[in-house]
Parts: C-alpha cells; sequence; structure tokens
C-alpha cells in the first residue's frame, strides 16, 4: 500500500539540514504503525512525502499503487481523498460548528449537501460526538476538538489515515480516548501510521503489537536501539496483557459524555488499560482546475492497495 524506496529530504539553501536519508519501508494495508523518535528526526517530513505535501530529493514513493513522482499536480487532490490527516494543533475553524468543520473535508467532492451532512454526522457519530454536532469549534475542549479532527479525516473513509503528534495537546485520560477511536478505525480496515514521542502511546502499541519504527537523525533504527520504545516497553511490562481485537465498535448511546466514547457492552480503554499506564508522560484548498480522476487501485478483497 505505502512503499518508500531510497528516500531523501534536504532542507536549507544547500540542503545542509538532513530530514530523511536514505530511508526504505514497506506499510502494508490494514497495518497500524507507530512512528517514534525525538524532535528533528524526520516524523512529520516522512508524514509529508507521503501525502504528497513535499518531495523528496532522491528516492521513489509508491503510494495506493501509484508512484507520486509521476502524478500530475491536478491528480494530487485525488490521492488526498483517499488519505486522511490529523494535525497536532487540530486546524479546525473556530467559528464554525463541528459538524460544518468536517462537512468542509466533503465539500470539494461535489456530493450533494444531504450526503456531505449525513457522512459528517456520521463520522462525529463514531467518535463520539453524536450531541455536539452545533457546537462551535473554539467553544470544544482540547479532547473534542481533536476528535471533530479525526472525524473530518475519516469522514471520507479514507484508506490511509496519518496523524501526527495527535496526543501533543492532550492529558493522559484523552490520549488513551483518541486511542480507543483510533483502533476502532483501524479495526474496520484503515491503514493508519502515528507520528508520535508520547510514551503512553509507545506502551500501548507495545503491549499490544502494533508496529514499531523509529527515526533518528532522517534514518529507520532497529527499535530495540530506540530510547523512546526502551522506556515504553518498561511502562508497558507493568500493564496486563488484553485482547483489544475483541472489542465490539463504538455505541451511540445518547448519554454519551462528549469526553468518553464507549464501546457497547464491553470496558473502555480506561478499563483495558491500567492506571500504571495513564503515568506515563506526553509529551485545501487545490484548485479544482483540470482534474484528472485518479484511478485507485484495489486488491482483491475490495479495498484500495
Amino acid at each position: 500500500m505505502i512503499a518508500l524506496e531510497h528516500v531523501s529530504r534536504r532542507y536549507g539553501r544547500a540542503g545542509e539540514i538532513v530530514a530523511l536519508d536514505d530511508v526504505s519501508l514497506e506499510i502494508d494495508e490494514g497495518e497500524f504503525v507507530l512512528l517514534s523518535g525525538p524532535s528533528g528526526a524526520g516524523k512529520s517530513t516522512l508524514l509529508k512525502l507521503i501525502f504528497a505535501a513535499e518531495r523528496p530529493e532522491s528516492g521513489t514513493i509508491r503510494v495506493l499503487g501509484h508512484d507520486l513522482a509521476r502524478l500530475r499536480g491536478s491528480s494530487v487532490p485525488f490521492l488526498r481523498r483517499n488519505i486522511g490527516v490529523v494535525f497536532q494543533n487540530f486546524r479546525l475553524l473556530p467559528g464554525l460548528s463541528a459538524l460544518d468543520n468536517v462537512a468542509i473535508a466533503l465539500e470539494v467532492r461535489g456530493l450533494p449537501r444531504r450526503v456531505i451532512r449525513e457522512r459528517a454526522a456520521s463520522a462525529l457519530g463514531l467518535v463520539g460526538l453524536a450531541r455536539r454536532l452545533e457546537a462551535r469549534a473554539g467553544w470544544l475542549s482540547a479532547g473534542e476538538q481533536q476528535r471533530v479532527a479525526i472525524a473530518r479525516a475519516i469522514a471520507g473513509e479514507p484508506a490511509i489515515l496519518l496523524a501526527d503528534e495527535p496526543t501533543g495537546n492532550l492529558d493522559p485520560r484523552l490520549t488513551l480516548d483518541l486511542l480507543q477511536i483510533l483502533f476502532e478505525v483501524n479495526r474496520r480496515g484503515t491503514t493508519i501510521i502515528v507520528a508520535t514521542h508520547d510514551l503512553q502511546v509507545m506502551a500501548a502499541g507495545a503491549r499490544h503489537g502494533w508496529r514499531h519504527l523509529g527515526l533518528e537523525t532522517g534514518r529507520i533504527v532497529a527499535p530495540t536501539r530506540h530510547q523512546w520504545l526502551d522506556d515504553a516497553e518498561m511502562v508497558a511490562a507493568a500493564v496486563a496483557p488484553h485482547d483489544l481485537g475483541s472489542v465490539p465498535p463504538i455505541a451511540h448511546d445518547p448519554s454519551h459524555s462528549a469526553d468518553h466514547a464507549i464501546f457497547a457492552d464491553q470496558p473502555s480503554l480506561h478499563d483495558l488499560m491500567p492506571e500504571q499506564l495513564a503515568l506515563a508522560p506526553s509529551g485545501y484548498d487545490e484548485s479544482a482546475a483540470e482534474i484528472v480522476p485518479l484511478h485507485v487501485v484495489r486488491s482483491a478483497n475490495g479495498r484500495p492497495s
């Protein structure tokens, strides 16, 4: 689904700042990948390259069956319709409602307004904000704003979801809420890549088998050499194992609190992960002119590949 071959990206007038250095990796359909490393390691740059927001100096990037170097600029918006992005600072319009913030991401597709509002409301319901549709984004808590950002990213049912430090502005309890939502989105078939240096997130990944890639000075490193992972594993070692794969979809309960997602007839991640885990520190308007439809290659099961 995603493949990078010998990709390098540099910044500065003379290319003196190395963001990525000869990176090669493959990410398969349906994977949940944690991309960790300190600030400046290249995590955000890697996500931007996958999203076609930047181009590398060298190497090949293939996403959903397409070589990004060969994509015309007019086709990039069609690629991005299959990739949802969640930013650390949310990037919401504070004067618009939660529903309208999510709807904006669907309007570029030219869908009927009724369909747009239905999809936006459904996405907000999935993240536990069914009762906050008309609330202005500027009035929402940080946790609720992050949920709106996730809803906006998944409203178009993307094949890939990229999240850049999504827990950076959240406290430990809200971080668990976000992990719960991302787990459910991934279980529905979406490939997820989360860039993070949050030990709480990495501890969850270490315990539940999510793939972990470390980045140091622009290079992929073995997780066992990555100090952030080592610390996360120490936290996770105190956590009893649980099978998150048995957790059913989020229930749309009318009595649902805006700050806490609920799984039907099952404990939430707050119960699945003991309090020791919560103590870990945590840190387009694209032009529609001359747009050429982008064909998405699909695998035998019908999902993009």
